[in-house]
């Protein structure tokens, strides 16, 4: 779903989209970090919660 990321969360919302970037395999992102430049449809928060924030709260969250 790379493709519209925008369309995904109007569907699902940010909070259920997570990027992610296929390391070590060579078919990732070169660059994994430049993929946010890629989010320019979506809000600040948007991209935080795709680029980590949503990762880390779930890392966080009790098991």
């Amino acid at each position: 779903h790379e493709e519209d990321i925008p369309a995904l969360c109007d569907t699902i919302g940010a909070s259920q989209v997570l990027f992610g970037s296929d390391f070590p395999h060579a078919e990732g992102l070169a660059e994994p970090l430049s993929f946010r430049e890629s989010l320019t449809g979506l809000s600040e928060r948007d991209q935080d919660l795709i680029m980590g924030e949503t990762l880390a709260a779930l890392a966080a969250a009790p098991a």
